[in-house]
């Protein structure tokens, strides 16, 4: 079963974090619409690690000479900010998540296509 690398996930490293962010952003954006009373709950628990974890292993696997280095800065102010501040609104997180967009599509990477 895990003979071979890239049959579910990407197989390059930078693309498979990308695509496992795209998930993990898309669902706590979700959870944020369906339940908005309290936004720090989605940051604060494993949807929000995951995000900080796999924003670490996105980062080492950026070349520091790539265009896409500056998107990337922003988007992480962003992401890191709701780690941070509090109190968190849904907005903030929507802020962070669409950062998270503008970058991939800097990248060229759309991590929803096969």
């Amino acid at each position: 079963m895990f003979d071979r690398r890239g049959e579910v996930t990407p197989s390059d490293p930078l693309e498979f974090h990308l695509y496992h962010l795209a998930r993990y952003w898309s669902r706590i954006v979700g959870f944020i619409r369906q339940y908005p009373g309290d936004p720090e709950r989605w940051m604060d628990g494993n949807g929000g690690q995951a995000i900080r974890i796999a924003n670490g292993f996105t980062e080492s696997a950026i070349n520091p000479a790539s265009k896409v280095l500056n998107e990337w800065q922003i988007y992480k102010v962003a992401s890191d900010a709701t780690f941070h501040k509090r109190p968190l609104s849904g907005d903030d997180i929507e802020k962070a998540s669409a950062a998270f967009e503008r970058f991939l599509v800097a990248a060229g990477y759309n991590p929803w296509l096969p």
